[in-house]
């Protein structure tokens, strides 16, 4: 989308995480550096709440507030689509020394009076603590926020304004650029985890079978949880490996003996027994090609054994030996 404020330009695999969106200033999500939000939009939800100013918005209908909390200083360049396209607006404050305390206050802006359309850039825009804000018919937005330094916050907020089912789509855009900032994302609301590694090894000829490893990246807090632990689960073969305390991050995990099907798999990692329950953080790669050359038809007609059901089916088969 096109900006209302003109501004200095300021995630892998794509990830998904579980995530619960909120409509009120202190009950914020974080958003994290590396992540790409992907969640249903708010549609016949109340507007957003009274007391701040919303700047260049002309209404603030279905609201979803984040916070960044920043880590490494520099600059950030939001990504906020929907999908389908359904016209989105957003409005961002900053910088504040805390989550929710500028919810009472602080969310301040002066300027123009917003018209719905493409041409409301000024100059003069924003001012107080507002630092970028759109306002158009589009379904493409970008946040702009520059100079951010460590330890401050910046409060974010976007609206379905369309009113429309679609889902909207969060992402930071410039982390391959020099002088990009990250968020801080421990503790974090949006769940434990933080990424999974993954390397594939080759398809084995003689089994027909791959293997994938790597280290699943979360937050130690899990570690004092009694009775918690982590699954990793590859979606398609069902192969699982589970992790009980204590838990440390990272943890290296290893999935073998999983069909080489050259199709899209996910590793699905989850907590289990903790308050995060409904955690599950989600890696997608494609899974090697079958490279075992000889047929089931070819060994069947060997003497001695057969092998049913021929053709295969749920991945399994049994032999059966004549001799």
């Amino acid at each position: 989308m096109k900006n209302i404020i003109t501004t200095s330009f300021l995630f892998i695999a794509l990830h998904f995480s579980s995530f619960s969106q909120n409509n009120l200033c202190n009950g914020s999500d974080p958003f994290c550096t590396g992540m790409t939000y992907n969640f249903p939009a708010g549609v016949n939800q109340p507007a957003a709440q009274s007391g701040p100013n919303y700047g260049c918005l002309g209404s603030e209908p279905n609201p979803v507030w984040f916070y960044l909390l920043i880590d490494q200083p520099g600059n950030f360049q939001i990504n906020i689509h929907s999908v389908p396209q359904h016209d989105l607006d957003f409005v961002c404050w900053g910088p504040f020394t805390s989550q929710t305390t500028p919810c009472v206050a602080q969310l301040t802006a002066t300027g123009i009076t917003p018209s719905h359309n493409d041409s409301l850039a000024s100059p003069n825009y924003p001012a107080g603590n507002m630092i970028d804000c759109g306002y158009n018919s589009s379904s493409q937005e970008w946040c702009y926020i520059p100079n951010t330094q460590s330890g401050q916050y910046y409060i974010l907020m976007i609206t379905n304004y369309s009113n429309t089912i679609c889902n909207i789509i969060l992402t930071q855009s410039n982390l391959s650029l020099p002088g990009t900032g990250s968020t801080n994302c421990n503790p974090c609301k949006c769940g434990y985890f933080n990424d999974i590694s993954y390397n594939i090894n080759p398809c084995i000829p003689e089994t027909n079978y791959y293997s994938i490893y790597g280290n699943i990246i979360f937050d130690n807090q899990v570690g004092v949880i009694p009775n918690a632990y982590i699954t990793i689960t590859d979606q398609l073969s069902e192969i699982t490996q589970t992790f009980n305390q204590p838990l440390v991050s990272p943890i290296n995990y290893m999935l073998d003996s999983i069909p080489s099907d050259g199709l899209i798999h996910t590793l699905n990692a989850s907590f289990i027994n903790s308050p995060y329950s409904d955690d599950i953080y989600t890696v997608t790669y494609a899974a090697p090609a079958s490279c075992n050359t000889t047929s089931i038809n070819d060994i069947s007609s060997k003497e001695y054994f057969s092998i049913f059901p021929n053709p295969i089916t749920n991945r399994s088969f049994k032999i059966k030996y004549t001799s």
